[in-house]
């Protein structure tokens, strides 16, 4: 009877999704709508099935459980339900924002999703994968979002596009399961899109509507992802506003940035911006040991032992896992799409490089705020994160961020050479 119920739920939100203004104004098929919705959907089966048949124990069927028992709670005790959400009422520290134990904040993002779980499970009847269709939707809206910007941006509509958004294999498996991911993944596209069409049409109630609603979502589900946008929204608007090259504001942020935690440091001890980012890896490094565990390192709030470390962060966050320390398939297609992503990456390198690609063409300024969020967040990810499977899915929520600008370059670069 579940498989009954999740097939008619599948067949009325591939009619939904296409009725959607949002979703209809991407100027994508109905055809192809309901193609790629599908296509993640099979990534919120595929996860939901893995997790369960490998890691019963995983966030994924945690938050399910504990969806079916707080459904109980709503309706046995609707008060105690919407009670424990109020700070007021919880023995975690309530600013302690930024902190991972003992938080108030940390542990509301959990209980966020767990809420949502038992509502729905009200017309879902409890089953992880009619829930996570709901959830899905959500995220679709966000590559829907992504998509919408892109295109207005190239001014032309091609499929690499829609493999950026819609098809990279690990972006799709990580954020459509019942997580955190799917959310910050749809929500940062929403965010995404409402900043740029602000800036470049005006704002309008709904498009502030969508960047309000979406930057607290960010703020609730993902907070430590403020030290990424915030930087990256501000280097676009100066961009935008000021005429200022992309180049020169990433300089100068890296710049700024290291003389203001060098003179923190000096003269105001008790506060470390770069404390938070250590204590993150210390709260990694104390979980029990992943088959996909890494070499450790010792990392110190400062901003000599930041520099000092940058090498093998930058190396566990853009690199691992390598082909050959893969311990199994999973492992393996995670390391093979990688490579395959650095050799594009290379390819573009090259013909950036042979043509003087670098000096002809300036990168449109909200590029450089894909750029600069995306780099930041998986550098970060390498500093704390001690195993590469969880580097993998932290990262493949910034893949679209970072990939492209560099896969649409190499693909104008190409494009410009037949033409000429």
């Amino acid at each position: 009877m579940d498989y009954l119920f999740f097939f008619i739920y599948l067949i009325i939100f591939c009619v939904i999704i296409n009725k959607i203004p949002f979703v209809k104004k991407a100027g994508l098929s109905s055809k192809l709508i309901g193609i790629l919705f599908l296509y993640r959907i099979i990534g919120a089966i595929s996860i939901g099935w893995i997790s369960y048949k490998f890691a019963p124990q995983s966030d994924y069927w945690y938050l399910h459980g504990e969806g079916i028992l707080e459904h109980d709670i709503l309706k046995s005790n609707p008060k105690l339900f919407f009670k424990a959400l109020l700070p007021l009422n919880n023995d975690l520290h309530f600013n302690n924002f930024f902190g991972t134990t003992n938080s108030y904040w940390n542990d509301l993002r959990n209980n966020i999703i767990i809420k949502i779980l038992a509502l729905l499970n009200f017309i879902s009847f409890g089953n992880y994968y009619i829930n996570a269709l709901f959830i899905s939707v959500f995220a679709f809206l966000g590559s829907i979002g992504l998509y919408r910007m892109l295109v207005h941006l190239y001014k032309e509509k091609n499929n690499l596009l829609i493999f950026c958004c819609f098809l990279i294999p690990t972006t799709i498996y990580f954020s459509a399961g019942i997580h955190k991911d799917a959310t910050v993944f749809g929500a940062l596209g929403v965010y995404t899109y409402a900043l740029y069409f602000m800036v470049e049409e005006g704002v309008s109630n709904k498009k502030l509507i969508l960047f309000i609603s979406s930057f607290l979502i960010l703020v609730l589900m993902r907070n430590f992802l403020l030290l990424a946008l915030i930087p990256a929204t501000i280097g676009f608007l100066m961009s935008k506003k000021y005429g200022i090259s992309h180049f020169k504001i990433l300089i100068t942020f890296f710049i700024l940035g290291g003389i203001s935690i060098y003179f923190t440091e000096i003269f105001f001890p008790q506060f470390q911006p770069l404390q938070i980012i250590t204590q993150r890896k210390m709260d990694f490094d104390h979980l029990k040991l992943a088959n996909s565990q890494l070499n450790s390192f010792d990392l110190k709030p400062t901003l000599s032992s930041f520099l000092d470390n940058s090498p093998i962060a930058i190396n566990h966050g853009f690199l691992r896992p390598y082909i050959w320390e893969t311990k199994n398939i999973f492992s393996f297609l995670l390391s093979v799409e990688l490579f395959i992503f650095e050799v594009l990456v290379l390819m573009w390198l090259f013909f950036c490089l042979k043509y003087g690609h670098f000096k002809k063409q300036q990168f449109q300024p909200f590029l450089f705020y894909m750029l600069l969020l995306a780099l930041i967040m998986i550098a970060t990810t390498g500093f704390i994160v001690p195993n590469y499977n969880s580097i993998a899915r932290y990262r493949s929520l910034f893949l679209p961020y970072l990939l492209t600008p560099i896969l649409m370059s190499l693909y104008l670069i190409q494009k410009s050479k037949l033409k000429s």
